[in-house]
């Protein structure tokens, strides 16, 4: 019998149950403050200084030039009406760090676009996570030095959802930072799922020191960027990793796409699921589909398809099989990036039954829906035939 690891029961249940910052309670009873040319603050800043526990921020669709806002009550929520306002930071930091500043439990963040954050260290982040948890969902992140930062705080919960990210615009930038797109220090979890990275600067997409992490169901694709990795833990952990589509750009800087443990093994548990990913490798010299370090027994990487040339670094022993290696032919349209598998391709349904040799916690549920959402898949059971790699939804 296949048992969940550890991480699987813990992190999806993060995933199914009410979220941890709900079922907080205040005695106060919230209010609605309106931010807007024709509301009562008509600065973002102003609402947030002015925000108590529990309380609900609705900006008004609009541009919002040098708007920056520290968050220090739990239970805030801050939601975008109209349409999707644009924060546009300027030469303006919250305290010389980013847009927006977090340290507060339960913060809820939707449909909100962050533009152009910039800082005195070249750390500056649409979104600064110092403490606390934060939810981000249906929001897009432009041209800023790092996305989402957080600090190293065992006890920071991030979940991201359905939201866009791309990296520095400015070629002048790109020098002055790493830049990763998203950055999660050494937190409790990281929950990323229907969401959409593309167009690095010079770091990674996707970099995370999360003991535990949930990345389902998303879109990491470099395109023309010129990232380094596309996802990243370097410290280990738990990290499931499931039906992901995942490329690595003409112009990347690093072969590896795909690493895990490449620094060290920060965590007690350390324990890598990728599983019905496709990884797409479109460097002209080579690549690394996954550089994995770690405990053999501890890591698996199953029904996954891979594209283009390369290789897998992988511990002996570890429980690696049923991986496709596939062409451009066997996709509908690879150059718009749709990764749906012809039906005629030789691998559709391949995977069925007990050959899954899968807890079912890890079997796909939903499938990516561009642009930065998921759908879900129409299965009859367990038993119903499945198709390697992210996409279950087969083309002509």
């Amino acid at each position: 019998m296949n048992r969940p690891f550890g991480l699987i029961a813990a992190v999806l249940a993060l995933a199914a149950t009410p979220r941890i910052w709900a079922q907080e309670t205040t005695s106060a009873t919230p209010n609605v403050l309106r931010v807007g040319p024709t509301q009562k603050f008509p600065s973002i800043r102003e609402a947030a200084q002015a925000a108590r526990v529990g309380d609900t921020v609705e900006i008004d669709a609009g541009d919002y030039a040098g708007d920056v806002a520290v968050w220090e009550k739990d239970l805030v929520k801050i939601v975008g009406v109209g349409g999707r306002p644009r924060i546009l930071a300027g030469a303006a930091s919250a305290e010389g760090k980013g847009t927006f500043v977090v340290r507060a439990r339960g913060v809820e963040v939707t449909n909100l676009e962050f533009v152009g954050a910039r800082a005195p260290d070249h750390y500056g982040s649409g979104i600064r996570i110092e403490r606390g948890s934060v939810r981000i969902s249906n929001s897009k992140f432009t041209d800023n030095e790092f996305a989402i930062l957080t600090a190293n705080d065992a006890a920071i919960v991030l979940e991201v959802e359905g939201c866009e990210f791309s990296g520095l615009v400015d070629q002048a930038d790109r020098g002055n930072a790493l830049s990763h797109t998203l950055y999660a220090g050494a937190i409790d979890t990281l929950r990323i799922e229907g969401s959409y990275f593309h167009n690095g600067s010079v770091g990674h997409l996707v970099k995370s020191r999360a003991r535990n992490n949930l990345i389902r169901y998303n879109r990491i694709t470099d395109e023309n960027g010129i990232s380094s990795y596309e996802l990243e833990f370097p410290d280990g952990g738990n990290a499931v990793v499931v039906g992901n589509l995942i490329q690595q750009g003409r112009r990347s800087e690093n072969g590896v796409i795909v690493s895990y443990g490449a620094e060290n093994l920060r965590w007690k548990e350390n324990k890598l699921e990728a599983v019905f990913n496709t990884v797409v490798n479109d460097r002209a010299f080579g690549g690394v589909f996954f550089d994995v370090r770690g405990p053999a027994e501890s890591m698996r990487i199953r029904y996954n398809v891979l594209v283009g040339g390369g290789e897998m670094r992988v511990p002996a022993g570890a429980r690696v099989g049923d991986n496709v290696r596939a062409s451009s032919q066997d996709f509908v349209d690879p150059g718009r990036f749709d990764f749906r598998a012809r039906v005629s391709t030789k691998w559709v349904g391949i995977a069925t039954g007990a050959e899954y040799g899968l807890p079912i916690e890890l079997l796909p549920t939903k499938e990516y829906r561009h642009r930065a959402s998921t759908q879900p898949l129409r299965r009859a059971g367990r038993l119903t035939p499945l198709t390697p790699g992210a996409l279950q939804t087969v083309g002509p």
